[in-house]
């Protein structure tokens, strides 16, 4: 997947010249170079990030919002946690989007990824019989979302804590260590401040 020149600078031209996006977009360019990654492949990803980064800009009109740091989130999971440094799946991952859809990057790489939008109740099994590099995605891009539930509504906590119990953490066992114990450290300790805080032990 090469780009023109022209498409490649432009997402990341149209990144603010400061702030969270541009220090977080920075980061993931400095924890690329680490990978040993060549300067074409850390630049689709850095493409893609600089891509989705701005699509959020756009949609939530705030660089502040929770969401808005998603895609650069997930890409650090998969290359700190899951030591995931292929160019292939570090791009598609960054177009991904498994909980809003106004802030879906249309791309048909990321459409690869099953989620509950494109799967409905067909979301575990097609997570289960999909590439282990899918997988990952899958999981590492949800496991952000976990991760920032306690700022969205209080309605939607547990709904969502229960998807992740039942769908997403037994898949998580079965495809990466690291990341299962992510997922199992997450659902006790949001349990325990958020759905049961009153709850002795």
């Amino acid at each position: 997947m090469d780009l023109a020149p022209e498409r490649r600078d432009a997402p990341l031209a149209r990144l603010p010249a400061s702030g969270r996006l541009r220090e977080m977009h920075l980061r993931l360019a400095r924890r690329l170079e680490s990978t040993g990654l060549d300067a074409v492949a850390r630049e689709r990803v850095l493409h893609a990030n600089a891509r989705a980064l701005v699509h959020r800009r756009e949609v939530l009109g705030d660089d502040e919002h929770f969401d808005a740091l998603h895609p650069s989130r997930t890409l650090l999971i998969l290359l700190d946690d899951c030591d995931v440094t292929d160019a292939d799946a570090l791009t598609t991952a960054a177009l991904v989007e498994s909980e809003h859809d106004r802030l879906r990057v249309e791309s048909e790489d990321a459409a690869r990824v099953p989620t509950a939008a494109s799967c409905g109740d067909r979301l575990a099994e097609e997570l289960l019989v999909a590439p282990e590099s899918i997988r990952l995605i899958a999981l590492a891009e949800r496991l952000d979302h976990a991760r920032h539930l306690h700022l969205r509504a209080a309605t939607t906590w547990p709904a969502f804590h229960e998807n992740i119990e039942a769908l997403y953490a037994p898949i998580a066992e079965r495809t990466h260590a690291r990341l299962a114990r992510r997922y199992a450290w997450w659902l006790g300790t949001f349990r325990r401040r958020f759905l049961d805080p009153g709850r002795a032990g």
